[in-house]
């Protein structure tokens, strides 16, 4: 029997260790940031915890899986390849690698 082996590296972006809970929001609302508007739309992008599980659901879930060994996958790249939403049924933007630096830079 020949087994065959899967190695893939999931990147997730800005996280929100509680969803977008009410305590996060209120500390947005009250002007607490240390990088203000570019850090408000930047939590307005956050992802879940529960969206990461969710691309691994969906590549568990495809049957030519292996495809993808050896790749570093970008989880809202995926959630828009295999059409899932975050679990506030919100569509997580794809950031791409020159829009990082717009977000952090000075």
């Amino acid at each position: 029997m020949l087994l065959k082996s899967l190695a893939i590296l999931i990147l997730c972006g800005y996280l929100s260790a509680c969803g977008q809970d009410s305590r996060s929001k209120s500390f947005l609302a009250h002007g607490h940031s240390t990088r203000g508007e570019k850090f408000k739309k930047l939590f307005g992008m956050a992802e879940s915890t529960e969206f990461a599980g969710k691309a691994v659901v969906a590549l568990a879930k495809d049957p030519n899986v292996l495809e993808k060994t050896g790749k570093v996958l970008i989880a809202s790249q995926l959630a828009k390849e295999y059409g899932f939403k975050d679990i506030d049924g919100r569509e997580i933007p794809v950031i791409e690698k020159n829009e990082w630096s717009n977000l952090f830079g000075n």
